[in-house]
């Protein structure tokens, strides 16, 4: 059997814990020879040590299965992570399928715009053309309407309605006239309109005066088409030029 017994002992010098282990048996014999040895208690401890060898026994057990988990713990294991992975495959296969959705649509969206802009740029080309058709046939309308006011102003001379001669006639249907340097041996007759300043309102923004060329002759010859590119210079030279009527 096995007990444990409790004694006390009292009276006794300061000391520390670690002194006291070195001088406990010395102090306990001198105790029971004076007779003064003070037991406080007594317990039986022979089934307690059993007990908590049996379940240090137990726990030991417990530790060695715990740390060798089973076969069928293993497979439950791997089953739950190939399952995952399983899912994982799924998720990313959903997500390059959404990649792949997403870039056609963005090639779908740029082959839209390359038309659209394709089909602007065709209406942009279009329209210019009838624009510049359109100026061309004013012009060549404005003309023919000048050479009918001179003939219509010769017939009445003829018939004697109105007495006229043909510096009357230019006078009558004279245009701005100015002279400009194509080359140094090259003066081209430059015919031009004024358009007069326009004030604007709420509704209608306002312009400054500026000029239109009607015409351009080169030693007699009409060259208003050939120089058709060269408009823009021409009148803002003629903006410029102090001698301008404007």
């Amino acid at each position: 059997m096995e007990f444990k017994i409790t004694i006390i002992l009292s009276h006794i010098e300061n000391q520390s814990v670690e002194d006291m282990e070195l001088n406990a048996q010395n102090y306990i014999k001198e105790f029971i020879e004076d007779d003064e040895l003070y037991i406080e208690s007594i317990e039986d401890i022979t089934s307690t040590r059993k007990t908590i060898l049996e379940q240090q026994e137990l726990n030991r057990k417990i530790a060695k299965t715990e740390s060798k988990p089973s076969d069928a713990i293993i497979k439950y294991v791997v089953a739950d992570v190939l399952e995952l992975l399983d899912n994982e495959k799924e998720r990313v296969k959903e997500l390059t399928d959404l990649v792949n959705t997403q870039s056609q649509l963005i090639n779908d969206i740029t082959d839209e715009v390359k038309k659209s802009s394709k089909s602007i740029y065709a209406n942009i080309i279009c329209n210019k053309n009838q624009i510049i058709k359109t100026i061309n046939m004013k012009k060549r309308t404005l003309g023919s309407y000048l050479a009918e006011c001179e003939d219509f102003v010769k017939d009445l001379a003829t018939n004697k309605k109105l007495c006229v001669t043909d510096d009357t006639i230019s006078n009558m249907i004279k245009q701005n006239h100015w002279l400009w340097e194509l080359t140094p041996n090259n003066i081209v007759d430059v015919y031009y309109d004024v358009i007069p300043k326009q004030d604007g309102d709420y509704d209608t923004p306002s312009f400054p005066e500026s000029v239109e060329i009607q015409s351009l002759k080169l030693n007699g010859d009409c060259v208003t088409e050939i120089l058709e590119t060269r408009f823009e210079e021409i009148e803002e030279e003629i903006m410029n030029d102090r001698n301008c009527p404007l």
